[in-house]
């Protein structure tokens, strides 16, 4: 039973990931879209504005990603102790139980 668990979430995480992919490249294709039609059509005066925006979008993007990643390896820290714990805790339980 648990095997057959651990391969269905290996499954969902796949799909889910293939998913967040498929999703990041259609949006980063249509930002790719937007930055090429700024710079064909787009007086210098407004193309500077435009690349400041987007220096700004960018930061934006990777301060929040940084908040996620270490949001999620913080969880990830706590799981792997608490893990840790369980174990010793099931060494011990099975070395009373001797």
């Amino acid at each position: 039973m648990r095997a057959e668990e651990s391969r269905i979430m290996d499954q969902e995480y796949q799909n889910y990931q293939k998913e967040h992919d498929e999703a990041f490249e259609r949006k980063r294709v249509i930002q790719l879209e937007k930055d090429n039609e700024a710079i064909l059509n787009m007086s210098s005066k407004d193309l500077k504005a435009y690349q400041e925006k987007r220096k700004k979008e960018i930061a934006a993007e990777k301060k929040k990603l940084k908040i996620t990643i270490d949001r999620i390896k913080k969880k990830f820290d706590k799981e792997k102790a608490e893990e840790k714990d369980n174990k010793a805790k099931q060494k011990t339980n099975k070395e009373e139980i001797k």
